[in-house]
């Protein structure tokens, strides 16, 4: 299981706020993971609210 980081940043055309991924960290390594900055969705993470962060599986 891949554990999605993400931040929240002002979109500069709109001024919302908005979450775009920043990297992924893999459970089993520790191993950071290079993944496109995009939004959670984009990426084909979901929310996991056991654990409280977005993650791919």
């Amino acid at each position: 299981m891949i554990i999605v980081i993400v931040t929240t940043e002002e979109d500069p055309k709109t001024g919302k706020s908005q979450q775009v991924v920043s990297h992924g960290v893999d459970t089993d390594t520790g191993k950071n993971i290079i993944l496109p900055c995009d939004s959670p969705a984009s990426v084909g993470a979901e929310w996991d609210s056991q654990i409280g962060e977005y993650v791919l599986r």
